[in-house]
């Protein structure tokens, strides 16, 4: 049995993600659906920090500083441990 899930979220997100999974032929549906799948198998949730040149891209220092915000204060010894404690969050 098919069912739907409502989020709330800007309505410039909601245009830009509407126009991106146009422009890959895929409807916008059918990829939270994968999403969704990814994370039940996986058990975590997966958000790219950084960018191709292995470097902590503006948004993920941005994203990565939020999630710290909350928590006791981290250090690493390494470019390398944070990128794997930022993918494993």
């Amino acid at each position: 049995m098919k069912t739907a899930i409502t989020i709330r979220t800007d309505q410039k997100i909601k245009d830009l993600a509407i126009q991106t999974a146009k422009k890959l032929g895929i409807p916008l549906s059918t990829i939270m659906h994968a999403l969704l799948l990814q994370f039940i198998r996986e058990q975590k949730i997966n958000i790219e920090l950084y960018s191709d040149s292995n470097k902590l891209s503006e948004k993920g220092k941005q994203m990565l500083s939020e999630a710290l915000s909350d928590k006791e204060e981290q250090q690493f010894d390494s470019l390398d441990d944070m990128l794997d404690f930022a993918n494993n969050m």
